[in-house]
């Protein structure tokens, strides 16, 4: 799967190369559906759709994401311990081309901020204890549970769209944002599994960077 993503960043990274000369005439499409590859790696599916405020440089941009994966992880993407995943979230961002949007493309800035709720299954993770003639005895408990995270988000960023063949285009961007979530759990027995603010369940600050691949019209 990485190798073929960026197969096809070079791809595109060819064919914008390749239309550089073209006049900076403005675009005319007022709608791109953008797809953001790197929430893959997450188990999730993000589509941004961009809807230019007429007679503006503005745009309205709003994010859905969804979360889901039906069996156990692997050591490689980081989520082995997660059963099972199911999730869903929105954002809403306003986004600036200051020169407007070309026909080559244009840089922007973008501000706005998120909601998004994900339920993990987790297995084990504690320690029941009991007694037993007199005596106290641990015993590690597999048995299922939910951890259900909350998280709302700011964010900010700063990118540029590069426009190939028209309706073709490719989006870098690069930002920061703040993220603040709670988790439940069954009961405080159970060991917090988020620890940091990259996790669904994490607090603090955001660096932020990716990449959006898209069409419009």
């Amino acid at each position: 799967m990485i190798r073929s993503i960026l197969t096809i960043i070079t791809l595109l990274v060819t064919i914008l190369v390749s239309h550089a000369q073209e006049p900076t005439t403005g675009n005319e499409h007022k709608t791109w559906i953008m797809g953001v590859p790197q929430h893959i790696f997450n188990n999730g599916i993000r589509i941004e759709i961009d809807k230019k405020i007429p007679q503006t440089n503005y745009w309205l941009t709003v994010a859905p994401v969804v979360y889901y994966k039906g069996q156990r992880g692997n050591r490689l993407w980081g989520n082995y311990d997660v059963y099972q995943m199911q999730g869903i979230g929105m954002d809403v961002f306003f986004r600036w081309y200051p020169a407007g949007l070309k026909q080559s493309g244009g840089a922007y800035l973008m501000a706005g901020g998120g909601y998004q709720m994900v339920m993990q299954e987790f297995r084990g993770y504690r320690w029941n204890s009991y007694q037993e003639d007199g005596l106290n005895w641990y015993v590690y408990d597999e048995t299922p549970w939910n951890l259900n995270s909350h998280s709302a988000t700011i964010k900010t960023t700063a990118g540029y769209m590069a426009i190939a063949d028209d309706h073709l285009a490719l989006d870098l961007f690069i930002g920061w944002g703040f993220k603040y979530s709670q988790q439940s759990k069954p009961s405080d027995s159970y060991y917090n599994i988020s620890d940091d603010v990259y996790s669904f369940g994490g607090n603090g600050f955001l660096l932020i960077m990716g990449f959006r691949v898209g069409v419009g019209w």
